[in-house]
């Protein structure tokens, strides 16, 4: 129930940096952005699903494309049913989505959370969909803006007051 922190994560390249937030990004899409499991399943139970806006971007989209699709692969390929003692279960988190991976534009699942694609280049304010929560900055070495896109995400945050957005941005080292 803290505040939420930004991150940097800059790795030698093969350290897993893509694959571990692909999972923070899937699981940030699939479950609205649930911090309680308890929660979740309740409002799942409520047909009141939680819902949250996921950003993933990059100057360009050579390198936000494939942490989009190691995203996307983990969620294909959720289990849409589980066997448990003899009795069958569906997946909670298994969804079916809509929209198109495609730079600039959204998938939406079918709890109503939106999984942004953008490309930054010379525009700060590209990740400015919705009110995002969570945001993962590919290959930000390469951002000559980043400062200004920081700024311009944090202004897009829902509330002033609790930060609830976190930034993540990943580098290789070397080069940020």
């Amino acid at each position: 129930q803290n505040s939420a922190q930004n991150l940097i994560s800059i790795q030698a390249r093969g350290g897993g940096k893509s694959y571990g937030s692909s999972g923070i990004i899937s699981h940030n899409w699939l479950t609205g952005g649930a911090v309680n499991y308890d929660e979740y399943l309740i409002a799942k139970k409520l047909k009141k699903p939680l819902t949250s806006d996921t950003v993933i971007g990059a100057i360009d989209s050579k390198w936000s494309g494939p942490l989009l699709d190691k995203t996307l692969f983990a969620a294909r390929n959720f289990p849409g049913e589980f066997e448990y003692e003899g009795k069958i279960f569906p997946s909670p988190l298994y969804k079916g989505w809509s929209g198109s991976k495609k730079e600039g534009s959204f998938l939406k699942n079918v709890d109503g959370s939106y999984l942004y694609h953008r490309t930054f280049r010379n525009n700060p304010l590209a990740g400015n969909a919705g009110r995002p929560n969570l945001v993962v900055l590919d290959e930000i070495g390469f951002f000559d803006i980043l400062v200004e896109t920081i700024g311009a995400l944090e202004g897009a945050e829902a509330s002033k007051m609790f930060k609830r957005q976190v930034i993540w941005m990943l580098g290789t080292g070397g080069f940020t």
